[in-house]
């Protein structure tokens, strides 16, 4: 696949594959002029935090991952007042910026103005536990392989489990579902029916024939 360079190109590609990447140099102007001090002092900073609320697309949903435990409502409660409908912040057992597998998660979640904060464990929508280390990969061409594997339906195990969780998390806050479970389930079909698959194929063959390489 390819980066997009332009509004008008990731536009195109939403309507032709209801896919749209925004490479953050190309698109978040207001970050780019910090970029070089982030950079250089090499640890997180209020930075981290502010790109992904001064999001440039003006969503009205979203799922921001945080790597403090102690951020998930205060900016649960940024994201409410900055008017979108739907949105979820999240801590991930482990320390993770996304749903893990290893033990509870800690969400805020914001649906129809309220907040509500809540921990998920992998059992709570019917997968297993699995520790960080059946996560790893040690390399881009691994992570490539592995993703590979799992549209196609060739991984069944964890690896296949995190990407479900965290798509599921995406289909409730936009309200494709109603609750977590189905969620989950409803990522799984999709994977299983080869819809995720034909649609990263379908990704590749557009932003190959406009974009810049990747």
């Amino acid at each position: 696949a390819k980066i997009l360079s332009s509004p008008e190109d990731v536009k195109a590609s939403i309507a032709q594959v209801n896919f749209g990447f925004f490479f953050a140099p190309h698109f978040h102007r207001a970050m780019k002029n910090v970029a070089r001090t982030r950079k250089e002092l090499g640890i997180r900073t209020l930075f981290n935090l502010l790109g992904p609320l001064s999001n440039p697309a003006f969503v009205n949903y979203q799922i921001m991952g945080v790597y403090d435990d102690s951020l998930t409502r205060p900016l649960a409660e940024v994201l409410m007042n900055l008017g979108l409908k739907g949105a979820m912040v999240l801590h991930g057992h482990g320390g993770l910026d996304e749903l893990s597998l290893s033990g509870p998660n800690h969400i805020a979640f914001l649906k129809n103005g309220e907040i509500r904060e809540f921990y998920l464990s992998p059992e709570d929508v019917g997968l297993k536990r699995a520790p960080l280390s059946s996560l790893l990969a040690y390399s881009p061409q691994e992570n490539a392989k592995i993703a590979l594997e799992i549209v196609n339906g060739k991984e069944r195990g964890p690896k296949r489990d995190v990407v479900a969780l965290n798509a599921g998390a995406a289909f409730l806050v936009t309200g494709t579902v109603k609750n977590f479970s189905d969620g989950v389930q409803f990522a799984l079909q999709v994977i299983d029916k080869g819809l995720a698959a034909d649609t990263l194929y379908r990704i590749v063959k557009f932003t190959n024939s406009i974009g810049e390489a990747a």
